[in-house]
């Protein structure tokens, strides 16, 4: 199943899918719960998660923009 829904509709079409041995690709599920494989072992994305953007980004601010301290706004919610 090939779908460009977000994080919190892969994350309820995964596990059904899952344990029919359904692969699900989503086009816009960046949230890092589904990087589980024990709980969504057929799911796929196309982009990075959200914690792969989040290393990026400060690899960057660090390496290419040479800053040392960042402020940091953090929201505790899957989405």
């Amino acid at each position: 199943l090939i779908s460009s829904t977000g994080s919190d509709r892969a994350t309820a079409i995964a596990p059904p899918l899952g344990l029919l041995s359904i692969p699900t690709i989503a086009a816009a599920a960046t949230s890092p719960a589904l990087s589980n494989v024990d709980r969504f072992p057929t799911f796929m994305r196309t982009i990075p998660s959200d914690d792969g953007v989040a290393k990026a980004i400060c690899n960057f601010w660090g390496n290419n923009l040479e800053l040392l301290d960042a402020a940091v706004i953090y929201v505790a919610d899957p989405f």
